[in-house]
């Protein structure tokens, strides 16, 4: 049975858990939301076509998209 110390341990790491969940989510809200509204706007049959700004929208998203499994990849590096 964990002993009070080990418990304010656990309690701590569940609290920073929570605030890293709810941070990553809110940043990916902030960031997402906006990109995910412009690229269906501005793509050929949205409200207003900008193939240039789409295509460079997409590719922010693209890299966006991988930065998961680039961290990933770092933390498993030998």
């Amino acid at each position: 049975m964990p002993n009070a110390i080990e418990w304010q341990t656990i309690g701590i790491g569940f609290l920073q858990s929570i605030y890293m969940t709810f941070l990553s989510t809110a940043l990916a809200y902030v960031i997402g939301l906006p990109l995910g509204l412009l690229l269906v706007v501005s793509d050929k049959d949205g409200l207003h076509p900008r193939p240039v700004l789409n295509a460079v929208l997409g590719i922010v998203v693209n890299i966006l998209r991988s930065l998961p499994f680039l961290i990933l990849a770092v933390l498993f590096r030998p």
